[in-house]
């Protein structure tokens, strides 16, 4: 199994459920967004959009198979603002996050760990050999567990409440 095509197919389908969720309810994610009292009240719709922006495009750099290791280090750096934001949230504020769309859970410390552990598998893969076929294809198998696993937490995490 390669640990390269885990990554990609995890993250890509993290950062494009993302989007797309952000997308289908953007007043929803501009309302978090000022809950969350990151940016002044002027800037919750362009960061929005940016944030929205930025998202698809690293979905779009993982599937593509040129840019791949680069959307593996664009994600690094993107996973590691949103991780930061999430401990500063998960301290200070009493805010759901809608990193996926609908979820009303406040930032927590799963959201946290979540974070933390896309920031490790994008790291490693993208330092990792791409591996043949057949591991490209197991790693896909994985990857799709992965961002299940990251994508459904909020609701994973309801269970234990």
């Amino acid at each position: 199994m390669s640990i390269h095509a885990v990554a990609r197919t995890a993250l890509f389908l993290v950062f494009a459920v993302a989007a797309l969720a952000k997308l289908r309810r953007p007043a929803q994610f501009r309302d978090s967004l000022r809950a969350m009292r990151l940016v002044p009240a002027a800037l919750v719709a362009p960061v929005a959009r940016l944030v929205i922006a930025t998202e698809g495009a690293i979905a779009v750099s993982l599937v593509v198979p040129r840019t791949g290791r680069v959307g593996l280090v664009g994600a690094v750096a993107v996973l590691s603002v949103f991780t930061g934001t999430l401990v500063f949230v998960a301290s200070r504020r009493r805010a759901a996050c809608h990193c996926f769309g609908a979820s009303r859970a406040p930032v927590g410390w799963w959201h946290v760990a979540r974070g933390a552990a896309l920031v490790a598998l994008a790291a490693l893969g993208a330092v990792a050999p791409a591996g043949g076929p057949g591991a490209t294809i197991a790693g896909a198998g994985a990857g799709l567990a992965c961002a299940a696993l990251a994508i459904h937490l909020d609701t994973l995490t309801e269970l234990f409440r």
